[in-house]
């Protein structure tokens, strides 16, 4: 047992003897099977509170510590069968693991819950889904950020602009932080690469500009693993058969230096696929990412996936499940990635793919699409780790944003283009309960500004 949970212990049996006349930790009498059935977190930045069930009537308790080590103790002021419990003076952002118990805590009969708390006690900022950058009806890079709150299906548009606006640019959460690298920016009627760097803090409101990255990137995988945020699968140019920096490498570390500070450039030990416009995302710690333009000549006619694993630097070295029924790219995709503190921590992470284009183009944006309204879920760790077909989406869509509502426990569908250059406002839900069960639901809310090659983002992820 860790050496802090021993001193829990220790200041557990001190408490009994202080208490020995009313407290039934000293009554022993048939308690040693009671156990933990049931707990529910409601999460905040400073305070959580825990409620949670026993077998039977019993005494409860709450041990609880940060990543420092420091070690803290609550028990319940009766015994019962449910338990309502805070814990206070918490630090915004940060991970603790709370060890929930009834009756004797020499029995251990606790259940162990990592939590983080929330950045602020701003929950819709927190639970909401941001929308950042993508072409809307003007053909033009959008500048303005929308909000929606998918528990009260109510949106808050144009929250911030992006200060300088971009499409099919890198957009990634880190600590908070929204971060939107690279992309297409554009000036009259061309589309210029971009390498500036901006970040957007939701709870001040302030965007800062960061150190820009080694080349102008767009269409990239982002990720934030750890301190770092890595960016796979870039290419450099509109014409995305032009420099295609295969299996190279984009490290960048927000919080070194007073601009962040990028690694030198550097490749993968094993290849990561030659492709722009994959569908990807950061999950386990490593860079999931499927189909995809082939690099050497534009065209949509890869299935097969694969993970870039930052910590060793290489990609996996079994293969990845590939998706079904068509070769696409401009693809949205999430990654389903559930915690303790969720409503439904028991859920396995995941990853969807939805939507795409099966036409092959050299160009970014492109000069031909052909949207499909296809969906593809890959449950992870399970026998069969194969991406299983789900339902089709109402319409078909071309570089949607897609992002998952933990709350709700849903996956929701954000705009796309129907058509070439013709964005849509369109947002669908579906159950991730049974991801591939469905159907899929129209959201009543649409989108403030119809848009596509965009991201959504939440930043309790």
């Amino acid at each position: 047992m860790n050496s802090w949970l021993r001193s829990f212990f220790f200041i557990f049996i001190l408490f009994s003897f202080w208490y020995c006349d009313t407290s039934p930790l000293n009554e022993g009498g048939g308690l040693e099977n009671v156990s933990v059935k049931f707990f529910h977190l409601s999460n905040g930045s400073k305070q959580v509170q825990f409620t949670w069930t026993c077998s039977e009537s019993a005494e409860g308790y709450i041990l609880y510590s940060n990543g420092s080590g420091s070690q803290n103790i609550i028990i319940s002021p009766r015994e019962g069968k449910t338990h309502l419990l805070p814990i206070t003076n918490l630090t915004p952002n940060s991970e603790y693991t709370a060890y929930l118990g009834c009756g004797k805590p020499e029995d251990r009969r606790m259940m162990m819950v990592p939590f983080k708390t929330w950045i602020s006690d701003d929950p819709i900022k927190t639970r909401g889904i941001w929308l950042i950058g993508g072409v809307g009806a003007d053909s033009n890079p959008v500048a303005q950020v929308d909000l929606y709150d998918p528990v009260e299906n109510r949106w808050y548009p144009s929250i911030t602009k992006v200060p300088t606006p971009r499409t099919f640019a890198s957009v990634v959460n880190f600590k908070g932080k929204i971060f939107v690298i690279g992309g297409l920016t554009k000036s009259g009627s061309t589309f210029s690469v971009s390498a500036v760097v901006e970040a957007y803090d939701p709870f001040t409101g302030a965007w800062t500009t960061y150190n820009s990255a080694p080349d102008a990137i767009h269409s990239g995988i982002p990720a934030t693993v750890g301190n770092e945020i890595f960016i796979i699968a870039n290419a450099l140019d509109t014409n995305v058969t032009v420099g295609y920096p295969t299996s190279r490498v984009y490290k960048f570390f927000p919080e070194i230096g007073t601009q962040g500070t990028w690694s030198p450039l550097f490749t993968s030990l094993t290849q990561i696929l030659p492709r722009v416009d994959m569908g990807g995302c950061g999950i386990n710690g490593s860079i999931f990412y499927t189909g995809g333009r082939l690099a050497s000549d534009g065209s949509a006619s890869s299935f097969n996936s694969d993970a870039y694993i930052p910590a060793s630097n290489s990609t996996t070295s079994i293969g990845e499940p590939s998706i079904n029924t068509s070769a696409r790219h401009g693809m949205g995709s999430a990654c389903y990635r559930p915690i303790p503190s969720d409503p439904n921590p028991g859920d396995g992470p995941g990853v969807l793919i939805v939507g795409g284009s099966t036409a092959g183009n050299l160009f970014q944006p492109v000069t031909q699409v052909t949207p499909t309204n296809l969906y593809d879920f890959y449950r992870l760790g399970t026998s069969s780790a194969n991406f299983q077909a789900g339902p089709v989406l109402p319409a078909a869509t071309y570089f949607p944003a897609v992002e998952i509502s933990y709350d709700l426990r849903t996956a929701l569908v954000f705009g796309g283009a129907t058509a070439l250059n013709i964005p849509s406002k369109s947002v669908y839900s579906i159950d991730l309960g049974n991801p591939v069960a469905g159907p899929w639901t129209s959201i009543t809310s649409e989108m403030p500004v119809a848009r596509y090659g965009h991201s959504a983002v939440i930043i309790s992820r």
